[in-house]
């Protein structure tokens, strides 16, 4: 039986040399090599997410550590942009990464901090404050609701129609700012009158991986010693495993706890569409294929399906993406940010920040010209 073993993200040199067949990082090492003689002969340019690890780590090392993990969350490592490959991992070769081991560098992605703060009766309890203090200021929760039109006229919105959850409509006149968070497709199709046509053909080139979050609940106090486990391999068909109890102990009763395993997928896939008895007998299959619990310690099993979640950087996409943007910014107190809002692969901390900023710039009577900045 082949022995698991589990390593740390980012990678670190030191245990991928002792955890790793010395063979297999002798073939890591020459292949680097060749890269790099090739790379002196005949310079290129990285375009691709294949472009940038091959150059920096060889073929035999992007096979091992990269490949795989692309296809798995973002598709195909030939049309995603090396932009996500840098952004992921800042670190532009071996070479980097072991003069970063060395010296303890800090120009490394910060995903590896020694602590993190959680709320201890979890995570929506961010929204409940917030939410809470939004009311005790007079701001108004309009929940269940969407928007259905923006008016605009020149460069002002002159109306913001919306519709609740029983389908009336209503209508904001002369909004003083209007801030989005919804997918930049959905809010470009609100415009009235439309938006050029070039607009809308950058908004379709955007495209979107989905989800599917399979909850396991175990019968047992804990399942992982860690908080995240990242699984490149194609042969598990989930990509990332999280306990819920390791952010807090409270919001998970006594004796048991649930084991998040996440499947990115296109939302025609199987992954996607099938039910959940299907997927429940693949990833409890494969959850034991790891080590992580076995068949029978599962008590329980659901999902939730979340349809357009993974921007895809694909190559190009920043064209796209800055066309749209130019238009939108436009427009006089109208503003969109955050994940969807930016097709920006970002964290809850980064939006959070996000919206600090936008707080900041719009008290504070900025141009258009410095948002943009922004």
């Amino acid at each position: 039986r082949k022995t698991k073993v589990y390593f740390r993200f980012p990678p670190n040199p030191f245990q991928l040399a002792f955890g790793i067949n010395p063979l297999i990082i002798m073939k890591c090492g020459f292949s680097y090599c060749i890269s790099t003689l090739d790379s002196i002969i005949s310079p290129q340019k990285n375009i691709t997410y294949e472009d940038y690890f091959l150059h920096g780590f060889g073929k035999a090392g992007y096979d091992l550590l990269f490949k795989d993990f692309c296809w798995k969350v973002w598709g195909d490592p030939k049309i995603i942009s090396e932009e996500l490959a840098r952004r992921r991992i800042p670190v532009p070769n071996i070479k980097a990464l072991l003069k970063n081991a060395l010296t303890g560098a800090k120009n490394k992605p910060d995903v590896s901090a020694k602590y993190f703060y959680y709320p201890k009766q979890g995570f929506g309890k961010l929204s409940d404050i917030l939410a809470a203090f939004i009311t005790k200021n007079g701001g108004k929760i309009l929940l269940e609701s969407h928007p259905s039109t923006l008016h605009t006229s020149g460069k002002k919105i002159t109306s913001l129609l919306y519709k609740d959850n029983k389908g009336f409509e209503h209508t904001i006149k002369n909004p003083d700012v209007v801030i989005s968070t919804i997918h930049l497709k959905d809010l470009v199709h609100l415009f009235t009158p439309a938006v050029p046509e070039i607009v809308t053909r950058a908004a379709e080139q955007l495209r979107y991986r989905g989800l599917r979050l399979c909850y396991v609940v175990v019968n047992k106090d804990r399942a992982l010693r860690d908080n995240w486990f990242f699984f490149p391999e194609k042969s598990v068909c989930f990509n990332r495993v999280s306990e819920q109890k390791s952010f807090s102990p409270f919001t998970v009763p006594t004796g048991k706890t649930i084991i998040t395993a996440e499947i990115t997928c296109d939302p025609e896939s199987d992954f996607y569409t099938k039910d959940d008895e299907w997927i429940r007998n693949r990833v409890l299959s494969d959850l034991e294929k790891v080590d992580i619990i076995k068949k029978e310690e599962s008590i329980d099993f659901f999902t939730k399906k979340l349809k357009r979640v993974y921007p895809v950087y694909a190559v190009g996409f920043r064209n796209h993406l800055s066309t749209i943007l130019s238009h939108i910014h436009s427009f006089d107190g109208l503003y969109t940010i955050g994940r969807q809002g930016l097709f920006n692969y970002n964290n809850t901390d980064h939006c959070m920040d996000m919206a600090t900023l936008t707080v900041q710039h719009i008290i504070s009577g900025g141009s258009s010209e410095d948002w943009q900045k922004i």
